[in-house]
Parts: C-alpha cells; sequence; structure tokens
C-alpha cells in the first residue's frame, strides 16, 4: 500500500471510529442500508484504499461483480445533466443483503452519515425530488467525517497525491476495470479518474 494510504488513512479512520463510538446511538443499526443508495465522494486516498483491499481479498469473479454494478451506477449518470446526480439512487456496489462487505475501509462520509429518523431516510430514498426532509444529521458525527475527509486530501497534497473528491461508485467501475493503469496514476502524482468522475458537487451539497 501506499505511503499516504498506509500511514495516514486507515489510522484516521480507526481514529474517526473510536471518536464517534463516543457519541449516543442514533437511529442506524445494522442492516439498514437506505443511505448506501444515496450519492457519495470520496477522496482519492479512500478510494485506493478501497481498490486496493478488494484486490487482497476479492477472487476475479466476486471483483467482477462489483465492478458490473459500479458500472450500471456510470451508465445511469452519463446521459444526465450534473445537477441530476443529486437525485439518482443506485445501491452500493458493496452492498450484500443490507450489509457493507467491506466495512472496515469504507469512505469517510459512510462513517459520518447517521440519521435520527429512518422514516426520513425512506422518504428521501424513495422520493428524492419531491421530498422536503431530508435524513436528519447527527452534526456532530458528520462535521468530524468531513474534517477527517479534509484532514486526508491535505496528507495527499502534501505527498503531491491526487487531492480531489470522485463520485465513489464510478471511481469502483473504472478503479477495477484497470487497477495498474489506476494506482500507477496515484503513485506518480497523477489524477486517478477522469475529470467526469469529479464530485465536487456531492461533497459541497
Amino acid at each position: 500500500m501506499t505511503n499516504v494510504t498506509l500511514t495516514v488513512a486507515q489510522p484516521l479512520f480507526d481514529q474517526v471510529d473510536a471518536l464517534l463510538q463516543q457519541y449516543p446511538p442514533t437511529a442506524c443499526s445494522a442492516g439498514c442500508s437506505h443511505c448506501c443508495h444515496f450519492p457519495l465522494a470520496a477522496t482519492a486516498a479512500e478510494i485506493v484504499v478501497m481498490i486496493e483491499h478488494l484486490a487482497a481479498t476479492r477472487t476475479a469473479q466476486e471483483l467482477e461483480i462489483i465492478r458490473t454494478a459500479a458500472q450500471g451506477h456510470v451508465d445511469r449518470l452519463t446521459p444526465l445533466p450534473l445537477e441530476e446526480h443529486l437525485y439518482v439512487r443506485t445501491p452500493c456496489p458493496l452492498l450484500s443483503n443490507n450489509q457493507c462487505t467491506a466495512y472496515s475501509v469504507r469512505p469517510l462520509h459512510c462513517r459520518g452519515f447517521h440519521s435520527s429518523d429512518v422514516s426520513h431516510c425512506l422518504s428521501e430514498l424513495d422520493e428524492p425530488k419531491g421530498n422536503k426532509v431530508f435524513p436528519i444529521f447527527d452534526i456532530r458525527r458528520n462535521w468530524v467525517a468531513t474534517k477527517a475527509a479534509q484532514m486526508l486530501e491535505n496528507a495527499s497534497r502534501e505527498a503531491n497525491r491526487d487531492s480531489k473528491v470522485y463520485d465513489f461508485r464510478a471511481a469502483l467501475a473504472y478503479g477495477l476495470a484497470n487497477k495498474a493503469a489506476f494506482l500507477h496514476a496515484w503513485n506518480h502524482g497523477q489524477d486517478i479518474l477522469p475529470a467526469t468522475v469529479r464530485a465536487d458537487h456531492l461533497s459541497n451539497a
């Protein structure tokens, strides 16, 4: 694993998890995966961690299943204008029986997204355009995850690595389709993904 992901990302994940456990329980529970259908932005470093984790723990057949599901998300986004991307609801390719199959290396925004009312999550899932009540964040958890993501971006920038934010599902499709080129770009300080996969609109939403 590369220096940034080895020395910064995983310890940061662990610190965030330890801090979040100190807060009171929310409406979220194991098997509740409504938010795993919402748009998700992740830093380049988080995506590298995930791609390397998947490559080390999954069979070629399993990787192809994930890649195909992720590509389906890309195919849905491609004909849509950017402002419509926020309303696309696609199951995360890493979901199985409503459980995350890569929970230990899930992106920071997954760790910090906690709702106080499951009914709001369902409304946002079923009617993303018409819904007027977005899931109520636990502000402290969301703040911790956001600040941690910013720290990871800064660490990547200081190490001359890609510090941009990308659409997580689309990143899986691209990264798994050509892992060697993906990691070569990361290790040489290049953008790991094309500009069409950037997700500034998600990270700022």
